[in-house]
């Protein structure tokens, strides 16, 4: 995951910083992946969105996250296995600028022809939840550990760090605004023309 290096407090997160460092520390060679935010999980956590007219997200939806489709990840990690890259490296990837929640309702909605909202529980609640529900359910402490990351701004990335991806994996980042969009892969045969910005795979 991008910044996983900085998440100690993240358990999922920080498990594969410390997975990198063990492999490295025996000499394994290996290539590690750090990739922004899951757009296509996060997005569709309470059903698809342009059925729903809505989407749901945790804290501020006005700040801006590296983000990536899974789909493409799974790209990477295919043309990665045989790239040009030092035993060790850490590679960012993700689109070639950071995006908001609500830049991306206001995309799709724009795409789909209707309004999409975003409706953003307070990250007081979600850390209250993951304070109490957290001592039973470990996953819901580690979420609101990942959300509350997500608010300080650091899962950004930055343009120059992007381009050693395209280098590596040869694949380029598309823009959030591709002239040849892909359907958003929650929607049925994209129905109402509804498509989002992606890599160039």
């Amino acid at each position: 995951m991008l910044t996983s290096d900085q998440t100690p407090d993240v358990p999922h997160f920080w498990h594969k910083k410390l997975a990198e460092d063990k492999l490295e520390q025996l000499g394994v060679p290996f290539v590690a992946l750090r990739p922004g935010a899951f757009l296509d999980q996060v997005a569709s956590m309470a059903g698809d969105p342009v059925d729903k007219g809505r989407m749901v997200w945790i804290g501020k939806a006005t700040i801006p996250l590296t983000f990536v489709h899974t789909s493409d990840l799974a790209a990477y990690l295919a043309a990665a296995v045989d790239a040009d890259a030092e035993a060790g490296e850490r590679i960012n990837i993700g689109w070639d600028r950071p995006v908001s929640m609500r830049e991306v309702a206001d995309v799709m909605g724009s795409r789909a022809g209707k309004k999409i909202k975003v409706w953003a529980v307070p990250s007081a609640v979600a850390h209250a939840a993951g304070a109490v529900a957290g001592r039973f359910m470990p996953l819901i402490a580690d979420m609101a550990a990942m959300f509350r990351w997500f608010e300080t701004g650091t899962v950004r990335g930055r343009r120059a760090r992007h381009v050693r991806q395209g280098r590596v994996v040869g694949v380029v980042v598309g823009r959030f605004h591709p002239p040849r969009p892909r359907a958003w892969p929650w929607c049925p045969r994209a129905r109402a023309g509804c498509s989002a910005a992606t890599s160039t795979v």
